[in-house]
C-alpha cells in the first residue's frame, strides 16, 4: 500500500477485514487468525466485546518478540479520555509472554476509531532472564476516521512496511515524543521567518521599536524583543485555533442549534478564500481575533468577511485582546502565511493533555510548554528548563497526598495514596462523611507555583484534583450529573495561583488553562480572565526601591493630605482622612473576583460591565492605596529622623559635624533622609508600573489576599530557576542582598531564595515540593539553606542526579518539606540511579530503596544506608578536610558563556589555516583552547567532544597584543 492508500484506509470507518489485510501487508511476521478469538472476561461496563486477531512476530537478533493484536468494541457513550486507566487494564490479565500490543478501539455506529500501541509489557533483566517489566505500560494512540488528520499515522506505518523491525522501531514509530520534536523544529523555523520579515521592514521596525534603524543581528538583536514577543502571541493564537477547529466550533452552520459540524480546516480555508492573501493578517485575522472571538454577537453570527451564515464562538479570556495589530496594518507575504497554515494542517491537534503513561499521538496542549522552553530566548539565561512529565506527575501526586493527610489526619495515608495514585476510592473514603470531607479539602486547597513557567505543575495538580473529585462525586449524594467543565473552572478559580517574571511564560500558562476548559465544554462558553490568577512579577520581592509593600493593605485608615502631593519638611501635618477603608478593600477583592468571569457576574447582577472597566477600577483602587501608603511611609520616616535628632540634642550633639560619620547610627540616619527625598519619585514609578506588564516585584498580599487571610498556601510546588547570584557582575546578588533572606549567600544560587520564599508563602503545616539543583546538599553556599530546613519537617528527598533535563546537565533533586516544627518523623531519602529511572515509577523505586536520614545537621546531607552514614561520620571525625590542605582550587569558565565563542575542531583548523604567517598563527593558537562542558565530564573520566573556546583576555587586543603570553590570563 502507498502512503495515500494508507491515509485513505485511516480516513474511513473501522473494518475488521480491512484492518487485518492492512496488518498482513505491513508486517511480514504477522500471524493473524482465520477466526478472531473472543475474549470473555473483561470489564463490560467499558466494552461490549473484544477479540484477539492474532500476533505480530518480530525477530530481534535471534530473539523472538511477540506483539498481540486486539480489537475492542466500546460501550456507547464511553469517553476514552476519562477512562484511560480502565482501558489500560481492560486486557492486561490476558497478556501472556508478549512484548507489546496493537489495540483498535471503536464504537458501533461511530465514525471515529483509535489505534493504540501498548509498550513495555515484558522484558529481560540484567542477566538476560525474561521477566515482567515493573513499569506501567505506556499507550500511544492515533485517532483515525473520516475527517481526522492521519498524515503522521500513515507516514509511521509506511516506514515500517515490509522491514525487519525491532521493538525499538515500533516505539520510535508511535512515540509522541518523536512527533513533538519534529513539530517544534518546524514551528521554530516558521517563527524565525515571521520575525525576520518584521525585522527587515523599516516601517515595522519603527512601529515596534520606535526607530527604523537597521538591527545588527536582525530579529535576534536584543532590541528586537518586541518583534519576537508579537510573533509568539500571533503564532500562539493560531495554534489555539487549531484546537478549536478540533472541537468543531469554527464555522458552524448558522441554522444549527448545537455546536457541531464546524469546519475542521476553518482558518486554512479562510486563507484560501481571501481576495488578497498578502493582507490576510490585517483583514481576515484582525476581524476574527478582535471583532469576533473577543466580541459578543447576536446568535454568535460571524461577520460576513469570515463566511456566509456561520457561527464562531465568543471566547473572551484575554487571548484575543486588542493589541498593536488592531490599530496598525501588519501583514506577511502570502507565501509565508500559507506555509504556516499548511504546516498546521499536517498535524493532528489533540484537545486533552496526555499523561506519562497514556498519550494520543498528536499535538496536545503540553506542546505549548515545549515551545515555551525552547522558543523564549530568555529561559536559559534565567535558568528555566521544562520539567519532564513523569517528574511533574510524581511531584503533584506526592504533594496532594501530603496535603490531604495533613488536612485530614483522621484517615489513613494509604486511603489517599489509593485515591491519588491509583484512582481508587477505598471503602473508608466511600463513606458519605469521608467522601465529603475529602471533597471539601480538595475544593479548599490553595496551590501556588512562584515560578510557573508554562504551567506544568499547576496543570498537573488541576488534573489530579479533577480526577479525585470525579471519583468521589458518586459518594456525595448529589442529585445532579457531574459537570467536568464546571469543576475544572472551579479548580482554576479557587485553587490555583501562579507567578512568573517572564510575561511570555504567563501567557503560555493561561493558554493551557483555557484549553483545559475547552476540553470538557460541550458548547463554547466565555473563558475566564486569568489576569489576577496567573500573574507577572518578581516572586522574590514584595518591595520596591526600599519600600516594603507587604503591608500595603493592612491599615484601614492612614494620614494623607487633601492634595495629592508630598510635603516632607518639618511642617508635615497631613489631615487624617480615610482613603482605603475596610469596605473599600472588600470592594476591591469583589472586583477581582468579578473580573475572573465578568459575563457570569453580569448575568447574575443584571448589569453589563465590561472587563476593561473592572480593570480600570482595580487600578484606581491600588493607585489610591499606593499614594496613601507612600505618605504614611513619609510620615514614619520623618518621625524616625526627628526622634533621632531629638536624641542627639538631648545628649548635647547639636551639629552633624560632631557626629561619627562611620557609626551605624549615622549611616541609618542618612539612609532615612535619602529614602525620604526619593519618595515622590518612587510613588510615580510605582503607579506607572501598575499599567505595565513587566513589574520588578509582586504584591503577594494584595492580589492573593484571600489566601493570606487564611494563613497562606497549602501547597507550593515548582521548578524554580537555577542562576548563580554572582553572575553578570553580581547583579542578582546586589538585588537580593538587602531583601531579608536568611539563606542569602553572594556565592549562592537563586533557587535557594525560592526555597525560603516558598516556605514563607505556606500556611502552618503546608507542604513545599521543588525540583532544583542538588548542590545545596553539599556546597558551602547551601549551609544556610540546610540550617533553614532544620526549622521544619523534610518528608522526602530524592537525589535524581544528572539527565533529568534534556537541555541541561545540572544534577537535580526533589524535596518535599512540611512547614512544621522540627521533624516529627525521619526524612525518607533515596538516590535514584539511571537504571532506576528507566525501570520503574519513582514512587515504586522510593518504596523499595528509600533510606532514613535521622541526624540532619547543617553539614552536608548524605543519602546512604545506616552503615554508610556511620562510615561518613567516622571519615569526617578522623579525616582532614580539603579546606585544611594547602591546595588552591580554581574555577573554570563561568556559566553563561556566549556559544559563539565555542567552535569545532574543523572550524579551528580552518581559522589557523587562514592565518597570514607564523606569528599570526602563534597568536591565534594562544587564544583557542580545548574546552570540556559539564556534559562531557563523567564520573571517572572525560569525553572530549572536539570543541574549542576562543578566549580573548582583557587587554589582549591592545597595541601590545602578541607580546604577552595569553596563558597568563587563563
Amino acid at each position: 500500500m502507498t502512503r495515500e492508500q494508507i491515509k485513505q484506509l485511516f480516513n474511513t470507518t473501522y473494518s475488521q477485514r480491512s484492518w487485518i489485510s492492512f496488518l498482513a501487508e505491513i508486517f511480514p511476521g504477522a500471524q493473524l487468525f482465520e477466526r478472531p478469538q473472543p475474549i470473555n472476561e473483561m470489564n463490560h461496563e467499558i466494552a461490549t466485546r473484544a477479540y484477539q486477531l492474532g500476533n505480530i512476530i518480530l525477530n530481534e537478533d535471534g530473539t523472538e518478540r511477540s506483539v498481540a493484536v486486539y480489537e475492542v468494541q466500546l460501550q456507547p457513550g464511553i469517553v476514552l479520555e476519562r477512562n484511560r486507566v480502565g482501558l489500560r487494564n481492560l486486557l492486561r490479565k490476558h497478556w501472556r509472554n508478549i512484548d507489546g500490543a496493537f489495540i483498535v478501539f471503536y464504537q458501533a455506529g461511530q465514525p471515529m476509531w483509535r489505534f493504540s500501541y501498548v509498550s513495555e509489557l515484558t522484558g529481560f533483566d540484567a542477566d538476560g532472564n525474561f521477566q515482567p517489566v515493573q513499569t506501567e505500560p505506556k499507550r500511544y494512540t492515533y485517532v483515525l476516521g473520516p475527517g481526522e488528520s492521519v498524515r503522521t499515522a500513515a507516514e509511521r506505518f509506511e516506514k515500517l512496511k515490509g522491514k525487519d523491525i525491532h521493538l525499538n522501531d515500533l516505539f520510535d514509530a508511535f512515540s509522541v515524543e518523536k512527533l513533538n520534536k519534529e513539530f517544534f523544529q518546524q514551528y521554530k523555523a516558521h517563527f524565525e521567518k515571521f520575525c525576520d520579515h518584521l525585522a527587515e521592514n523599516k516601517t515595522y521596525r519603527k512601529l515596534f521599536l520606535g526607530s527604523d534603524k537597521a538591527l545588527q543581528r536582525g530579529w535576534q538583536d536584543d532590541a528586537a524583543k518586541p518583534i519576537r514577543d508579537f510573533v509568539k502571541i500571533l503564532l500562539g493564537r493560531l495554534v489555539f485555533l487549531q484546537f478549536l477547529e478540533k472541537k468543531g466550533w469554527m464555522g458552524v452552520p448558522a441554522n444549527r442549534n448545537d455546536w457541531s459540524g464546524g469546519d475542521p480546516s476553518f482558518v486554512q480555508n479562510l486563507f484560501q478564500r481571501s481576495p488578497d492573501r498578502k493582507k490576510f493578517h490585517s483583514r481576515e485575522l484582525r476581524t476574527l481575533f478582535f471583532e469576533t472571538l473577543n466580541t459578543k454577537r447576536k446568535n454568535d453570527l460571524a461577520p460576513s468577511a469570515l463566511g456566509s451564515h456561520i457561527k464562531i464562538p465568543y471566547l473572551n479570556g484575554g487571548l484575543f485582546d486588542k493589541d498593536i495589530s488592531y490599530r496598525n496594518a501588519i501583514d506577511f507575504p502570502a507565501e509565508l502565511m500559507g506555509q504556516l497554515l499548511d504546516f498546521f494542517e499536517q498535524y493532528n491537534f489533540t484537545i486533552d493533555e496526555n499523561d506519562p503513561y497514556d498519550s494520543e499521538v498528536g499535538i496536545d496542549p503540553e506542546m505549548l510548554g515545549h515551545i515555551f522552553e525552547n522558543l523564549l530566548e530568555e529561559n536559559r539565561e534565567k535558568g528555566a528548563f521544562y520539567t519532564p512529565k513523569e517528574i511533574v506527575h510524581y511531584m503533584c501526586r506526592e504533594s496532594l497526598i501530603a496535603y490531604l493527610h495533613t488536612r485530614l489526619p483522621q484517615y489513613a495515608v494509604e486511603d489517599f495514596e489509593q485515591l491519588v495514585r491509583n484512582n481508587f476510592v477505598t471503602p473508608t473514603l466511600a463513606g458519605y462523611k469521608a467522601a465529603n470531607d475529602v471533597n471539601r479539602a480538595l475544593q479548599e486547597v490553595k496551590i501556588c507555583d512562584p515560578a510557573i513557567g508554562s504551567g506544568a505543575f499547576p496543570m498537573g495538580l488541576l488534573k489530579e484534583i479533577f480526577e479525585c473529585r470525579r471519583l468521589l462525586y458518586g459518594y456525595l449524594h448529589i442529585n445532579q450529573p457531574f459537570d467536568p467543565a464546571l469543576v475544572k473552572k472551579e479548580i482554576i478559580q479557587n485553587n490555583i495561583y501562579g507567578v512568573d517574571i517572564e510575561t511570555g511564560a504567563v501567557e503560555i500558562a493561561r493558554l493551557r488553562f483555557w484549553l483545559a476548559l475547552v476540553v470538557d465544554e460541550p458548547t463554547p462558553q466565555p473563558l475566564p480572565n486569568l489576569d489576577y490568577k496567573i500573574m507577572q512579577g518578581n516572586s522574590l520581592l514584595e518591595s520596591f526601591e526600599g519600600i516594603d509593600l507587604q503591608n500595603l493593605l493592612n491599615d484601614d485608615e492612614v494620614m494623607v493630605e487633601e492634595k495629592k502631593q508630598l510635603t516632607l519638611g518639618a511642617e508635615f501635618e497631613p489631615k487624617q482622612i480615610t482613603v482605603f477603608s475596610k469596605a473599600a478593600k472588600q470592594e476591591l477583592f469583589a472586583l477581582i473576583k468579578q473580573y475572573f468571569d465578568p459575563d457570569d457576574w453580569n448575568r447574575q447582577s443584571g448589569e453589563n460591565i465590561e472587563k476593561d472597566e473592572i480593570k480600570r477600577k482595580i487600578n484606581d483602587f491600588l493607585e489610591g492605596k499606593i499614594h496613601a501608603y507612600i505618605l504614611k511611609c513619609g510620615r514614619d520616616l520623618q518621625n524616625k529622623i526627628e526622634n533621632r535628632e531629638k536624641l542627639w540634642r538631648d545628649v548635647g550633639i547639636s551639629s552633624r559635624d560632631r557626629l561619627n560619620k562611620k557609626s551605624n547610627e549615622y549611616k541609618q540616619y542618612e539612609a532615612w533622609n535619602k529614602q525620604l527625598k526619593q519618595l515622590n519619585t518612587i510613588e510615580e514609578k510605582l503607579i506607572a508600573l501598575q499599567n505595565t506588564d513587566d513589574k520588578p516585584f509582586f504584591l503577594w498580599h494584595v492580589w492573593y489576599k484571600d489566601v493570606f487571610d487564611n494563613g497562606g498556601f497549602d501547597i507550593v510546588i515548582g521548578n524554580p530557576p537555577y542562576i548563580q547570584l554572582q553572575r553578570d557582575g553580581g547583579l542578582l546578588a546586589n538585588l537580593y542582598q538587602n531583601a531579608n533572606f536568611e539563606t542569602f549567600v553572594r556565592t549562592g544560587d537563586i533557587y535557594v531564595l525560592f526555597y525560603e520564599k516558598g516556605i514563607q508563602l505556606l500556611k502552618d503545616n503546608g507542604v513545599l515540593c521543588y525540583i532544583t539543583s542538588n548542590k545545596w546538599m553539599r556546597a558551602g553556599y547551601g549551609e544556610k539553606l540546610r540550617q533553614y530546613f532544620l526549622q521544619f519537617e523534610p518528608l522526602l528527598l530524592i537525589d535524581l542526579g544528572p539527565g533529568v533535563f534534556e537541555n541541561a546537565t545540572v544534577d537535580t533533586n526533589i524535596l518535599l518539606i512540611k512547614k512544621n516544627s522540627p521533624a516529627r518523623q525521619p526524612l525518607k531519602a533515596v538516590t535514584l540511579t539511571r537504571h532506576g529511572k528507566e525501570e520503574m515509577k519513582i514512587e515504586e523505586y522510593m518504596q523499595q530503596n528509600a533510606v532514613v536520614l535521622e541526624k540532619l545537621t547543617v553539614e552536608a546531607w548524605f543519602i546512604g544506608s545506616s552503615a554508610e552514614q556511620r562510615l561518613k561520620e567516622k571519615i569526617e571525625r578522623l579525616g582532614k578536610p580539603l579546606k585544611d590542605w594547602d591546595v588552591n582550587i580554581y574555577r573554570g569558565i563561568l556559566t553563561g558563556l556566549n556559544e559563539a565563542f565555542i567552535i569545532s575542531t574543523e572550524k579551528r583548523n580552518e581559522i589557523l589555516a587562514n592565518c597570514k604567517d607564523k606569528e599570526e598563527r602563534k597568536r591565534t593558537e594562544a587564544i583557542i583552547k580545548p574546552i570540556l562542558r559539564g556534559r562531557d565530564i563523567k564520573r571517572y573520566y572525560y569525553d572530549w567532544a572536539g570543541l574549542w573556546v576562543i578566549v580573548i583576555p582583557a587587554g589582549w587586543t591592545n597595541a601590545n597584543r602578541g607580546k604577552e603570553d595569553a596563558n597568563q590570563y587563563i
